[in-house]
């Protein structure tokens, strides 16, 4: 009986081993610094202050297109869905091609940055992940 209970003990561990999700590593960052410095390791150079901060309480309902530019960038919106988070956003000043209307947002849970995109304003705008573009060759 006590082989049979530790095998099926096993085989449980084993089953919830194969269908985790990889674990992603956490990204803390304390302030806008280390905010900036984590972009700056993406390949996006910002404006020193957020354009603006503020809280916001996630609803991910309806928004798999959104959840999939987080995925790419591997970062877990997801799972912080219903959460209160702190958005902030920094005008970026290296995006290829365009100067001045493009921004950048991050969703922050505590100090952990949890998902966010790049953004183009005005014409011909569009909204991106946090990936840097490929440049064309």
């Amino acid at each position: 009986m006590k082989r049979c209970l530790a095998g099926l003990c096993l085989l449980l561990m084993l089953l919830t081993a194969c269908t985790a999700r990889p674990s992603q590593t956490p990204v803390t960052a304390k302030d806008d610094a280390a905010r900036r410095a984590w972009l700056e390791q993406q390949g996006w150079q910002t404006e020193e202050q957020p354009v603006r901060t503020l809280t916001v309480q996630l609803s991910l309902a309806g928004q798999e297109d959104y959840l999939a530019l987080q995925q790419e960038a591997g970062l877990p919106l997801a799972d912080y869905d219903g959460q209160t988070v702190t958005r902030c956003t920094y005008t970026v000043t290296n995006y290829p091609g365009r100067t001045g209307d493009v921004q950048v947002n991050l969703y922050l849970c505590g100090d952990v940055i949890v998902g966010g995109d790049i953004m183009a304003l005005g014409e011909n705008g569009f909204q991106a992940s946090l990936l840097y573009p490929a440049e064309n060759t």
